[in-house]
């Protein structure tokens, strides 16, 4: 165009503004022209977020080009520069296409040196924030050869929107406060995603906040790969977060005594560490991934909302006190993956109804199910060789129990006061242990 036009696009719910600005012609005077025009046009408004050259591939940037970036100093900081500049190459040769990257590095250079002249600094920024593409795709143009974009000019669009640093949208105004003072690189006051992906950890900025409530936004922070220690640890009034899809580890206390009701670990956690969820009293439901290896001791512990509790296939350990205090933990369920059940696991799980210790476990330990009250129904699978001190103590609605042939080392306190404990049996070919006779008892038979 002749003359610099306004279109308004909205792409998933985003409105965007595209200013469409003259080319260049290959005439000085006609660019300078050009320029005026663009810079009288863009000076009125109040915020240009994203300044993109369309242009032809060439070897180097013409001058023509360098005058336009030049031009533009006048009206942009070099923050805006740095950070909203998008360069786009059509038109490709043949050869590019195998020397992509290698091009794309070289023009980043080529605009930073402009850019550091224009404003007379000397500053290395990271080359990343420059964004380049090349496009191997017409573009409409008009009868005299020249690009031309309208709202049918699907090309445009999409470019926009692939460069834009979409601005992210916070339901809680503490919680924005808060990335914004730590991550906000611009300086524009808003996160974007991309300014949420650079963190590699989340220090101790919200540990203890008891003010923030929401933290969905979190998913955004894909440059996580652990939630690291007291990260919300103490947010008593924080409900709802979702952890990215990057992280691998919920370190130790990372969420201990949050409100949250309701967690999904991503399926890339391999570890819960210690207290990770400890004293959760709202939480009732929590989705484990299949990947999950270990949960640490305390992870659980006092989670005093949770009633049902399912441990994937993939898990071979849970710590000591894992869900100790949990008081209406009324099931959970154990694969055969797991191998080690720390002390006092599910001490005093005043509700917890029955439990199968899987085959694949060879100790109980001791204290794992003391003070469990309810419980009337222990399954011992043939695979377990030891029950530790007080493995069971004062599980005062237990009623039956049988011992497999496995079992070759019982503690003398293992069942202590089980007052209605009325039927035991010990399976006929266990080597050391027997109950002969009915007689309702553990009895070691002589070596």
């Amino acid at each position: 165009t002749s003359e610099p036009q306004s279109n308004i696009f909205t792409r998933c719910g985003i409105e965007i503004e595209l200013i469409d600005t003259a080319g260049s012609n290959d005439t000085e005077n006609r660019d300078q022209e050009n320029l005026e025009k663009v810079c009288a046009f863009l000076r009125p408004k109040k915020q240009i977020d994203y300044i993109i050259l369309l242009l032809n591939y060439e070897e180097r940037l013409q001058k023509n080009t360098r005058d336009y970036i030049e031009i533009l100093g006048n009206i942009f900081t070099p923050i805006e520069f740095y950070t909203h500049l998008c360069v786009v190459f059509t038109h490709l040769p043949e050869k590019i296409n195998k020397k992509v990257n290698q091009k794309i590095a070289q023009i980043k250079e080529e605009v930073y040196n402009i850019i550091n002249k224009i404003f007379g600094i000397d500053e290395k920024r990271n080359l990343h924030e420059i964004k380049v593409y090349f496009l191997n795709t017409e573009v409409d143009e008009d009868d005299d050869g020249n690009k031309k974009f309208d709202k049918k000019s699907q090309i445009t669009v999409d470019v926009i929107f692939e460069a834009i640093p979409h601005i992210i949208t916070f339901a809680d105004d503490r919680v924005k406060a808060i990335c914004v003072a730590n991550w906000d690189t611009d300086g524009d006051g808003e996160l974007s995603e991309d300014e949420a992906a650079t963190p590699k950890e989340l220090g101790d900025v919200f540990c203890e906040n008891t003010e923030i409530k929401s933290f969905d936004e979190l998913k955004f922070f894909i440059g996580l790969t652990e939630i690291g220690n007291k990260a919300f640890g103490g947010c008593l009034n924080l409900v709802s977060v979702t952890i990215p899809k990057t992280v691998t580890v919920i370190g130790p206390d990372a969420f201990y005594c949050c409100g949250i009701s309701s967690i999904i670990i991503p399926e890339n956690v391999t570890l819960i560490g210690l207290g990770a969820f400890a004293g959760c009293d709202y939480l009732t439901e929590i989705t484990l991934p299949n990947g999950l290896i270990s949960i640490g001791d305390f992870a659980f512990f006092d989670c005093r909302g949770l009633k049902d509790f399912t441990i994937p296939n993939s898990v071979r350990s849970i710590g000591e006190h894992v869900f100790a205090n949990c008081r209406n933990l009324v099931s959970v369920d154990m694969s055969n993956s797991i191998e080690v059940i720390g002390n006092a696991a599910f001490e005093k799980c005043e509700n917890l109804a029955s439990i199968t210790i899987p085959s694949s476990v060879t100790i109980i330990p001791e204290y794992v199910f003391s003070n469990c009250k309810a419980l009337t129904g222990i399954v011992i699978s043939k695979g377990v060789t030891t029950i530790g001190e007080y493995a069971f103590i004062s599980c005062n609605s237990l009623e039956s129990l049988n011992i497999p042939s496995s079992v070759t080392n019982i503690a003398t306190t293992a069942f202590g006061f089980n007052t209605k404990l009325s039927s035991i049996a010990v399976d006929e070919d266990n080597i050391v242990y027997d109950s002969r006779n009915e007689c309702n008892a553990i009895i070691e038979r002589r070596r």
